[in-house]
């Protein structure tokens, strides 16, 4: 490779550098003013980076860290302000991933103290209550069959067959955000054809 070879190709890493700050920049300054389809470009390249964040501070579920990104992911859109590039978003969104995950851990030592005062007092399960939860089980699953084919086989894989979202995507050919949003979304249609049911 020639000096001038090298020259061209530092030249060119730079240009690509530059090109990579400015799309930092103008997505974020798009955020900020207030644009949902670049917060949903965002929140699709950073998803898996603030899930692992969260995960290796608390050590939880997957399921509560899904939790946990879903509130680290309300904060950045409240919050966002233009940032000039990659490594200053990183550092600002792992910053805040921390602070979600140190508050969950708060809330989940009180809660363990809560439970451990009324242990004692706990009342147990009478059998109105478990028909009542028969009951439920039973709408679900019919209701779980009125949903297209992926939706449905997305929710039994992760809350029957207990599944993570990694798992279920590579089953489905989808990437982890992508499961987590359908799996959301269904959620969401199911809650409010009980709310309907509830009223019926």
């Amino acid at each position: 490779m020639t000096v001038v070879d090298v020259a061209h190709e530092c030249v060119a890493i730079a240009n690509e550098s530059n090109q990579n700050v400015d799309h930092i920049h103008r997505l974020t300054t798009a955020i900020a003013s207030g644009d949902p389809e670049a917060f949903a470009l965002l929140y699709k390249a950073k998803f898996d980076f603030v899930l692992r964040i969260v995960r290796r501070t608390t050590r939880f579920d997957e399921q509560t860290s899904l939790d946990m990104v879903q509130d680290a992911m309300l904060r950045v859109v409240r919050h966002m302000k233009p940032i000039k590039d990659e490594k200053a978003l990183d550092g600002w969104l792992a910053r805040i991933a921390k602070h979600v995950a140190l508050d969950y851990l708060k809330r989940d030592r009180r809660r363990r103290m809560r439970e451990l005062a009324s242990m004692n007092g706990r009342s147990q399960v009478t059998e109105e209550r478990i028909e009542a939860l028969n009951e439920k089980a039973a709408w679900l699953r019919r209701e779980l069959s009125g949903l297209d084919r992926v939706s449905a086989g997305v929710i039994e894989m992760r809350y029957y067959a207990d599944l993570t979202l990694k798992a279920i995507g590579e089953r489905l050919g989808l990437s982890s955000g992508a499961v987590h949003s359908r799996l959301r979304r269904s959620i969401k249609t199911l809650r409010e054809r009980m709310k309907e049911n509830d009223h019926e």
